[in-house]
């Protein structure tokens, strides 16, 4: 089973192929939104199971996104061999077996994809996006005591939040290799709020620290000096707003987004080492 959040008002024609794709290898779809967004595109997409969730992140976004723990909150332990968190527009190019695969590999696991930007779906090539993870499929032990955390589809560092929890829980990371999944590519706008959830990643990855380290007095040095160096940051971000030296206000927040930045491709890195590569190649289908 296959959870995501369909966007109701973009690219629903590119939506449609993806999951169409996903609906091709067996996979049942989920897709969680609010209950208006329902009622608008439940007749577009035949095949999809819709659930609302019990919140929206309208109160901090301006729209009804939803969060990535209420998306994994709506598969249940048990209900399929294998589940995944996928874009709803990546699609997942034939490949004979692929869910009987995925399961087993996702025992004990997480596998993750970094997607291929391809003109049209089914391209022989493309270019590969190495920087942002855009499908991860998993057992029951990811859908298990779900965190409520509040990274959201549609907004930055959700995507890395979820294999870092992988980690956190003990599982393995599997990351497919050569990259499988595509993505068309489209205009992307700048979300507003970029340096928000820059300091949900911040903070995440401060308690991963703490919780690594343990007592080990080097380690928990080492995580104090980042909690410390992000609340400076945080400090100056807010003399920022009272700021009037303009020059001296962009300096204060750009700090603060250069942080969030290298926390970014930090993340992604850790990520990428820490995941086995796995061959689709010599798995599914060959």
């Amino acid at each position: 089973m296959i959870a995501t959040s369909i966007a109701p008002s973009e690219r629903l024609g590119i939506q449609s192929a993806a999951i169409a794709s996903w609906l091709e290898h067996g996979f049942r779809v989920r897709s969680v939104n609010s209950q208006s967004e329902i009622d608008a595109i439940e007749t577009v997409f035949a095949g999809v199971e819709f659930v609302a969730p019990p919140r929206t992140a309208e109160a901090y976004v301006g729209k009804p996104l939803v969060f990535v723990s209420d998306v994994l909150g709506a598969l249940k332990p048990g209900e399929a061999p294998v589940f995944g968190v996928v874009n709803s527009d990546i699609y997942l190019p034939p490949r004979e077996g692929l869910g009987a695969w995925l399961a087993h590999e996702c025992a004990d696991a997480m596998v993750i994809g970094q997607r291929l930007e391809v003109e049209e779906f089914g391209a022989e090539s493309g270019t590969p996006d190495r920087f942002g993870f855009d499908c991860f499929f998993f057992g029951d032990a990811m859908v298990r005591d779900v965190s409520v955390e509040k990274f959201m589809m549609g907004r930055s560092n959700w995507d890395f939040w979820l294999p870092l929890e992988a980690i956190n829980r003990g599982l393995t990371l599997k990351r497919l290799d050569p990259p499988f999944i595509q993505h068309v590519p489209h205009e992307v706008h700048s979300a507003p709020d970029i340096l928000v959830f820059g300091n949900y990643l911040a903070d995440y990855l401060a308690q991963m620290m703490r919780r690594k380290a343990g007592s080990d007095k080097d380690a928990a040095a080492e995580a104090a000096a980042f909690a410390k160096r992000h609340h400076r940051l945080l400090e100056g971000a807010a003399r920022a707003e009272k700021e009037t030296d303009e020059d001296e206000r962009f300096r204060l927040l750009a700090e603060l987004a250069s942080f969030y930045d290298s926390l970014a491709g930090m993340a992604s890195k850790t990520i990428r080492d820490s995941a086995v590569p796995l061959d689709w190649r010599t798995g599914a289908g060959a």
